[in-house]
């Protein structure tokens, strides 16, 4: 296993550990980038299968989303420092 590969992995328990505030997108955002490297993370004495399945318009979906909530927390973020306040207000 590289240290990208951990890094990923490392990442994947991260988010999943994080409380829950309604955002599934980040953590299936991770999901996706830590099946594409799946056989590289799993030790190769393993016979495992991929954990779960996806389309590629899900894919592409959820990577979309993803990506439009990370900019819109980026300019949340930008606007908070503007008036120096935090998110909760």
């Amino acid at each position: 296993m590289s240290k990208r590969d951990l890094v990923m992995a490392n990442k994947m328990y991260d988010i999943a550990a994080r409380p829950w505030k309604g955002d599934n997108t980040s953590l299936k955002a991770e999901i996706i980038g830590i099946l594409r490297v799946w056989p590289k993370v799993i030790p190769f004495h393993t016979k495992g299968t991929l954990p779960v399945n996806h389309t590629e318009k899900e894919v592409t979906q959820y990577l979309t989303v993803n990506e439009k909530q990370q900019e819109a927390d980026t300019q949340m973020q930008t606007l908070c420092d503007c008036f120096t306040t935090k998110i909760d207000g």
